[in-house]
């Protein structure tokens, strides 16, 4: 097996020196040979060409429960169904039905829910039933903090190749998503991003920035060397939230069913340029 040697350019906050291989994103030609602290290994090719995962495993960087939790419902729990079933279903109105089941860090109890019950099999018409009393949740959910590195670039650069070319990519959150899981914080969808950014922040110990998404353009430059094949991997740190169990699982229960329950992934302006050389 080709004997490996793997060099570490990376672009950022972090300073270190200048390696063999002139690898950069525009003219920026900071080096270094360490990750940013608090984040994970990016994934290390062990043969030239090897394809690399889409992601880097997953840091839970911090954890806390929620203070309101305010999700989407989908389908209506036992005993309603039975209770309220004229013969074509019984759904909540509206649907998905979104309300409010933690409050100040306490479980709401009873957790109000309005129904309509189907006469009809495209449900046109039906009989609105308004604060029906159901359990509490089972038990309060967590939110993650986590952090994971996204592959954006990966090639092989033989000698005496240059490798320089432009990509586009995103940085931020999407709209819907981002309004989504600011709604099922509790907060105003207005200006989510400000107020995402605000409820994260009290949540956890460090400071959050959420921001809406956006595209970014740059030009990356990889220089090959006599005798060796590169392969030059950009990857780019993702700032993720995510709604769990005590047991760390994605967050259920026994008797609600929610409907797409977000998940934030925030890619941020930090880059991390990974270069390992291979012998010819």
């Amino acid at each position: 097996m080709a004997r490996l040697r793997a060099i570490f350019f990376t672009i950022a906050i972090l300073i270190g020196i200048f390696a063999s291989a002139g690898c950069m994103v525009d003219d920026d030609t900071t080096t270094g040979n360490v990750l940013p602290p608090n984040t994970p290994q990016v994934p290390i090719p062990s043969y030239a060409g090897e394809v690399l995962p889409v992601t880097s495993e997953i840091l839970v960087y911090e954890e806390a429960s929620v203070s309101t939790f305010s999700p989407e419902l989908d389908t209506v729990p036992e005993p309603f169904l039975s209770t309220y079933d004229f013969g074509f279903g019984v759904i909540y109105n509206p649907h998905p039905y979104r309300c409010l089941m933690v409050e100040n860090g306490v479980k709401v109890n009873p957790v109000l829910l309005d129904i309509k019950a189907c006469t009809d099999a495209g449900c046109d018409g039906g009989a609105y039933i308004s604060d029906l009393e159901g359990p509490a949740l089972a038990e309060i959910p967590k939110i993650q903090w986590i952090r994971y590195w996204k592959k954006l670039i990966s090639v092989t650069v033989p000698y005496p190749t240059t490798y320089q070319q432009s990509h586009t990519y995103t940085e931020g959150t999407s709209e819907t998503t981002g309004e989504s899981f600011t709604l099922s914080l509790g907060v105003s969808a207005s200006g989510w991003g400000v107020g995402l950014s605000a409820e994260l922040s009290q949540t956890f110990t460090h400071e959050v920035t959420v921001s809406s998404e956006t595209s970014i353009t740059k030009t990356f430059t990889c220089n090959s060397v006599p005798g060796k094949i590169i392969q030059f991997t950009v990857w780019q740190l993702v700032e993720g939230f995510r709604f769990r169990n005590s047991d760390y699982t994605a967050f259920t229960d026994p008797v609600y069913d929610f409907y797409q329950l977000p998940e934030i992934g925030n890619e941020t302006d930090q880059l991390y340029m990974s270069v390992v050389e291979f012998d010819e």
